[in-house]
């Protein structure tokens, strides 16, 4: 019935139906009113009933639409992703989406300058590549909590995305030094960065980001316990805004799950890389084991 009402809107330029229950007929509605032609904002986040075949008709119809907002829209695939091809589409959120490599490979001809990947924990290294190959126009990417990204990521957005300005990945917990060197060596723009929860990054990070300060004004390196408090104080008075921490990432990062694997599928260059990496969650599970409540008898 909401969007069925906005269909005599012609003056709509911005919508947010945020966690409303509303179907692909709902989207129909919406794309056939008076606005299609003038809408440059949608955001549908939550809205689980939509489909593909909404994602599709939003492309076709809203021409002018620049910010889509997807996030945590469970029914939606790598098809639609596909659906955005040569669309007006500017900037994407997809957080939460069940998107893997072959969706991102499909976003091809899209001028993308913001792409918000949170939590897509089926995004690998490949797909990553794939992506920056076909959209090289990107400024701000946030993949932070993509378990399944490490180094070669980075190195595919500092390669062949030459004007990257904000990097998020904080909760990627395979990212080693090398992916901040890529940054430093291939994205001469890069204003904003967010390493937390990145816990094999080392003192080598902070000397490495010096080499961009400036342009570099943000960095967050919040539960990095393998970054001393004295190697991250020496890109304080260089930025505008400085955050560090040495503790260990808290629960809601998630590494508590990472322990009870075998770390068989984690890609590392070497076995020592992949044995630190095992020892580092390792120690973080076991702290975060020793700091839980122990049960009280009620008896």
């Amino acid at each position: 019935f909401l969007l069925l009402s906005l269909f005599l809107f012609s003056l709509l330029f911005h919508l947010n139906v945020f966690y409303v229950r509303i179907s692909d007929v709902g989207i129909q509605y919406l794309t056939k009113g008076g606005s299609a032609s003038k809408l440059r904002e949608l955001n549908v986040s939550q809205c689980v009933l939509i489909t593909d075949a909404s994602v599709k008709r939003i492309a076709r119809r809203l021409c002018k639409l620049f910010h889509l907002n997807l996030s945590f829209c469970e029914q939606l695939s790598d098809l639609a992703l596909e659906s955005l091809r040569s669309s007006s589409i500017g900037s994407l959120d997809i957080t939460g989406c069940k998107i893997q490599d072959l969706g991102l490979s499909n976003l091809e001809g899209i001028r993308l300058k913001k792409l918000v990947l949170t939590g897509c924990g089926y995004v690998t290294d490949s797909g990553i590549e794939n992506l920056c190959k076909n959209v090289r126009d990107l400024e701000h990417v946030d993949i932070s909590h993509c378990a399944a990204l490490s180094d070669p990521a980075v190195r595919a957005f500092s390669f062949y995305c030459r004007g990257l300005v904000t990097l998020r990945m904080s909760g990627c917990f395979k990212m080693t030094d090398l992916a901040v060197h890529y940054l430093t060596s291939g994205s001469p723009y890069l204003r904003e960065l967010d390493v937390s929860g990145c816990v094999l990054l080392t003192d080598c990070a902070p000397q490495h980001l010096e080499k961009i300060c400036p342009p570099l004004r943000s960095i967050t390196m919040m539960h990095c316990r393998s970054i001393s408090r004295a190697a991250a104080l020496t890109l304080q008075p260089r930025v505008t805004h400085w955050e560090h921490s040495g503790d260990d990432p808290p629960l809601s990062f998630g590494y508590s799950l990472i322990c009870t694997t075998t770390f068989s599928h984690v890609h590392v260059d070497s076995s020592t890389e992949r044995r630190n990496l095992q020892e580092t969650i390792g120690t973080i599970c076991k702290n975060k084991a020793s700091l839980r409540p122990s049960k009280v008898s009620t008896k």
